[in-house]
């Protein structure tokens, strides 16, 4: 099976964490940022595995099972691994795929939300998944709880200071908020 289709088949709990160990990420002489997996054929664009979950949290409400919620967030940690191997990579590249790299980078930028079309290859799925501050990334996404969730898991209404974290989800090149609630916790521990 092509690593596309059997990431766009994949659920949290079936297919997305065996494809997000195996992956590995790799940058075309060109500066295409790409991952592949063993038992699969094919590429897939660097992206793909984050714009999954993006996609599937969008679609199951940002509500976890338990179970969701645990490989949630052993694939997020895979993903940030892909991300970071292939920093690396493009780091130790010759000038040329560097240079690809930075004029891809650029006009992914430049046209951040702009591209009526797919998000590829002038995406800002990884600018979303990975960004800090005031708005966590869309890798912590498993952190985070609905009300009704936080009502459920904790046993009381979520406080003013833990429902301000506000996820952008990226939906055909556009950005809305939804409103989560994350156990406040000293020191930045997190259940």
């Amino acid at each position: 099976m092509h690593i596309t289709t059997a990431i766009r088949e994949a659920s949290l709990t079936s297919g997305l964490q065996d494809i997000a160990v195996t992956a590995r990420a790799n940058i075309s002489f060109w500066g295409s940022r790409r991952i592949q997996a063993r038992g699969y054929e094919g590429t897939a664009p660097i992206d793909s595995l984050a714009d999954a979950i993006m996609a599937l949290s969008v679609a199951k409400h940002f509500e976890f099972t338990p179970l969701e919620r645990a490989i949630g967030v052993q694939v997020a940690k895979q993903i940030n691994r892909i991300y970071n191997d292939s920093k690396t990579e493009l780091s130790s590249s010759n000038w040329f795929k560097r240079l690809c790299c930075a004029i891809k980078d650029f006009f992914k930028q430049f046209f951040m939300g702009y591209i009526p079309a797919s998000p590829y290859p002038f995406s800002v799925i990884s600018w979303v998944w990975e960004r800090d501050g005031d708005i966590d990334g869309f890798n912590r996404v498993f952190e985070y709880y609905t009300p009704a969730q936080f009502l459920e898991r904790f046993g009381r209404e979520p406080a003013a200071n833990e429902m301000h974290h506000v996820f952008g989800c990226y939906n055909r090149n556009r950005f809305r908020g939804v409103d989560l609630a994350r156990m406040h916790q000293p020191f930045g521990f997190t259940n």
